[in-house]
């Protein structure tokens, strides 16, 4: 099977963008970060159409267009924590302000779809797909504690805000949202886990790690482009724009948006 037109022209597109976005070659080099992640978003679509004959873009196109606002909705809950915690800002924004919106709005669209094209493209292979453990009893019990936990880790840092709470908000979403999902019988980590499949949880734990990079990477060589604004004690060493220790939570936020999007098929899945 040979790669879709539109793969081929989102390798196409990214590898341009990048070329014209080393030159300074404007606008490109202001609009890249989206320019690349659309890129890289059709070019995977191909590949992953083309190891196992279904694809998000391909096969589940209203679920692809559905992700792109539900993408900015999430990204715009974390960009509310960021100015409480200040954890990063933007630079070399385009002007005027209604550009910039529309900037934000296409470079967070792509967070979404970005991560689970990486982690179907993970689960093309047998060692994602088969991954098995033990079966863990869910109790009532530990969904309870779990939904009470993820309320404490993202109120804390609203109501105590301070840049050192960034690891709550990176896991806490998992354990307010998770014990939802499983009630309501959406898509679920936990019952996955309960069910001994992890796959999902390391396909998405990993992905959202290859996105970190990807993200990191870009980013660093980028015009527009974000800076982190971390504690001392967290910036003293990075890799590209982003104090090492900071990649840590790149996992969990993962989780996070697999769980949040989950949340969203739950309550659709309960309208119909």
């Amino acid at each position: 099977m040979r790669l879709k037109t539109y793969s081929i022209i989102g390798l196409f597109v990214l590898i341009i963008s990048e070329i014209l976005m080393l030159m300074g070659v404007q606008p490109i080099a202001t609009w890249f970060t989206p320019l690349a992640w659309y890129g890289y978003i059709f070019f995977l679509d191909g590949i992953v159409l083309k190891l196992k004959g279904d694809s998000l873009i391909s096969s589940r196109k209203k679920e692809f267009f559905l992700m792109l606002p539900l993408s900015i909705f999430f990204w715009l809950v974390f960009e509310y924590y960021n100015i409480l915690l200040k954890g990063w800002h933007y630079i070399n924004l385009p002007d005027p302000l209604w550009v910039r919106y529309i900037g934000y709005a296409v470079a967070f669209s792509t967070i979404l779809p970005g991560l689970f094209e990486t982690a179907e493209f993970l689960l093309c292979f047998d060692k994602f797909k088969n991954i098995r453990f033990k079966k863990i009893s869910i109790t009532k019990s530990f969904l309870y504690i779990s939904m009470t936990l993820g309320t404490f880790l993202v109120a804390f840092p609203i109501l105590y805000p301070s840049p050192h709470l960034w690891v709550l908000v990176w896991c806490g979403f998992i354990f307010l949202l998770e014990p939802i999902n499983y009630l309501r019988g959406a898509p679920s980590l936990f019952r996955d886990i309960e069910q001994g499949v992890w796959k999902n949880v390391f396909s998405y734990f990993i992905g959202a790690y290859i996105c970190g990079i990807l993200w990191e990477f870009w980013n660093y060589w980028a015009y527009t482009k974000w800076i982190y604004t971390f504690p001392p004690i967290i910036e003293n060493i990075k890799i590209f724009e982003m104090p090492i220790l900071g990649f840590l939570g790149f996992g969990p936020f993962g989780l996070e948006f697999y769980v949040m999007y989950s949340f969203i098929k739950g309550l659709k899945r309960k309208k119909g």
